[in-house]
C-alpha cells in the first residue's frame, strides 16, 4: 500500500469582510501524474493553477481545458474531471452571494463551463488575476 496522499487541501481563513461571500479559500495539491475524479454540483470557483492543468467534461461530451487563471461557473450537475500533475492550485469557492457580487452573471445563463477572467472581472482586473498564475 502506498502511503503517499493522492491530494491534499489546505483551507485558509477568509478575511471577515469577505466571509459572507465565500464557502472557502483553499490550496489544493496533488503529486499524482494524473488524477481522474468527479466534482459534484457545486458553487462557482475562482481558480489559479500554479502547476498542472485540468480538464472537465461538460455537456454533449465536450471536454474543456483550464487556463492558468479561470473561473468555473456554478455546476448544476456533477462533472467528470482530470488533472495532469503534479498540480498545485489555489482557489476561492464563492457562495451564491459571492458569485452574484463578483461576476454579476446569471447562473441561468452561465453555468457548467469555464469562463475566462475578462468575462467575469473586466480586462484590467483579469490581467492582474492572470498574473497570479505566473509559473516559476
Amino acid at each position: 500500500m502506498n502511503d503517499e496522499a493522492i491530494h491534499s487541501f489546505e483551507f485558509v481563513a477568509a478575511p471577515s469582510d469577505l466571509a459572507p461571500y465565500l464557502n472557502s479559500l483553499y490550496v489544493w495539491r496533488s503529486p499524482a501524474e494524473r488524477l481522474d475524479d468527479v466534482l459534484p454540483a457545486y458553487s462557482g470557483q475562482m481558480v489559479v493553477f500554479a502547476e498542472g492543468v485540468g480538464r472537465m467534461q461538460f455537456d454533449n461530451g465536450a471536454v474543456a481545458q483550464t487556463s492558468d487563471a479561470f473561473f468555473l461557473a456554478p455546476l448544476c450537475q456533477a462533472r467528470n474531471f482530470s488533472v495532469s500533475g503534479p498540480a498545485v492550485l489555489f482557489g476561492v469557492s464563492l457562495n451564491f452571494r459571492g458569485w452574484a457580487a463578483l461576476s454579476g452573471l446569471s447562473v441561468h445563463d452561465h453555468h457548467d463551463c469555464f469562463l475566462e477572467p475578462g468575462m467575469v472581472l473586466g480586462e484590467d482586473l483579469a490581467d492582474e488575476f492572470a498574473g497570479l498564475a505566473e509559473r516559476r
